[in-house]
């Protein structure tokens, strides 16, 4: 791999193959490839909502992967995915793993849900979703795809390919003050869990946070 790494007009083929690796190994975690929006997540069809159960840091966590909203009569309104962006890039000579945390909204835990009520229902949730939520959700990835292992291995064979978890270190001047943790076991006492939502399902032009917002993707 080190031959393509120092050849720049290798780079496009290696990024093609890493990322096609990846959507391998996350088709085989159990999760769908929505090209049109290219994100991954956990599909639902019926029965208990899926799970995992994961030490965020040292104590003993169950993450719901799909959160079923229901109405009054026990109908089924909507469900929310977690899911997220997943690709490789090359940096200053390296090859790294990009991880965007994403909550995917359905209307029946496979096709996408209207797109007003998905912007009106996201802009509502992004209102709550903060960098330690972020972090969280990122290192949930990690463990979808490494297990309890440090490294997330794809393909197989001789041409297995390594990738470490570790994150790439760097600082900044700049923030949030109240993200900023107080200690190593915050994660432990930190959910990234869907919130309630008190959400009228009729037109209230004043109450639309999408008046002046576009609906085109």
């Amino acid at each position: 791999m080190k031959t393509w790494i120092d050849d720049e007009t290798k780079h496009p083929k290696l990024i093609m193959l890493l990322n096609f690796y990846l959507k391998d190994l996350c088709r085989n975690k159990g999760f769908f490839y929505d090209r049109k929006h290219d994100r991954f997540f956990r599909k639902y069809t019926g029965g208990p909502a899926p799970e995992v159960t994961w030490k965020p840091y040292s104590r003993t966590s169950t993450r719901q992967l799909v959160f079923l909203r229901v109405n009054e009569a026990g109908r089924l309104v909507y469900c929310e995915h977690f899911g997220g962006r997943l690709r490789f890039m090359m940096l200053a000579g390296g090859i790294y793993l990009v991880i965007e945390p994403a909550r995917v909204l359905t209307e029946d835990g496979e096709n996408p849900f209207d797109q007003y009520w998905n912007v009106r229902i996201s802009t509502r949730k992004s209102f709550f979703y903060h960098n330690n939520n972020y972090l969280y959700d990122v290192k949930l990835w990690l463990h979808l795809l490494a297990g309890t292992s440090t490294e997330i291995h794809l393909g197989e064979g001789s041409g297995r390919i390594t990738i470490s978890v570790l994150p790439i270190n760097s600082k900044t001047s700049f923030g949030i003050l109240e993200d900023q943790h107080a200690s190593v076991d915050f994660l432990d006492s930190l959910k990234s869990e869907p919130f309630e939502y008190d959400i009228s399902y009729e037109e209230e032009e004043e109450d639309n946070p999408l008046t002046e917002t576009s609906l085109e993707e």
